[in-house]
């Protein structure tokens, strides 16, 4: 990350999350032990290597379960690690995200030490329209057995991969973090996005309580090769 991100974050952070004791153990674990005053001390090249190192730290032996490897954002970051050189499990063929039985004896099977989460039925405006329940029970499946047997099986890392429609309708632009869980959704997705939050308060709650590191991330705008772009379900306008 350049510097001027770093120092971002670090702004950003000291106003917001710092309040949260659970968070506060999680950035002392994330940078090696130094305490929260040792971080606030550091200049931003001091900061900058330690991001790197922190977000570096994966061994290339370390086995990634991809959930959601046929979507369009799971099949872009397969490619991405087995380029790179990771031991990627992709379960396809060996898992059914939404069958809770499936989940659990794969994660006993396979036993991944970290996880990324980009599975879930999605759509455009009309298919949330006309399929609300469906999208919404198919990520509350996902998020909620996934991310629990994850825990189950040892996996010290997961990324639960949200989406953008978990903001606010009238959330200031550009949206920001801070702005989740603080005003009414777009009426459209609410409910998918209610079950996107859902994994995102999973994540925190999983680490508040079990001292893992879990977290999530928003790709917004994600659109590429192997996307829907028909009228009825494209993202893209």
């Amino acid at each position: 990350l350049p510097a001027s991100e770093v120092l971002k974050f670090r702004d950003h952070a000291f106003k917001k999350y710092f309040a949260d004791q659970s968070y506060l153990e999680y950035v002392e674990r994330r940078f090696g032990g130094d305490t929260l005053a040792d971080i606030r001390d550091m200049s931003s090249h001091q900061l900058e290597r330690k991001f790197a190192a922190a977000w570096t730290s994966v061994e290339r032996s370390t086995r990634v379960y991809v959930a959601g490897a046929d979507t369009l954002i799971g099949a872009a970051i397969v490619t991405a690690l087995r380029r790179d050189g990771y031991d990627v499990l992709d379960g396809v063929g060996e898992v059914e995200v939404a069958r809770p039985a499936s989940v659990r004896q794969f994660f006993q099977r396979q036993r991944p030490e970290h996880v990324i989460v980009a599975a879930g039925r999605s759509a455009g405006i009309t298919g949330n329209q006309r399929f609300p329940a469906d999208l919404m029970h198919d990520n509350l499946l996902i998020a909620t057995h996934v991310i629990h047997e994850a825990w189950q099986a040892g996996a010290t890392r997961l990324m639960f991969l949200a989406s953008s429609c978990s903001y606010p309708k009238l959330a200031p632009q550009p949206m920001r973090p801070d702005s989740l869980l603080t005003g009414p959704l777009e009426p459209t997705s609410q409910s998918y996005a209610v079950a996107k939050l859902a994994g995102i308060q999973m994540c925190a709650a999983y680490n508040r309580q079990h001292g893992v590191e879990f977290f999530a991330a928003i790709p917004a705008d994600g659109f590429g090769p192997g996307d829907d772009f028909s009228p009825e379900d494209s993202h893209v306008v």
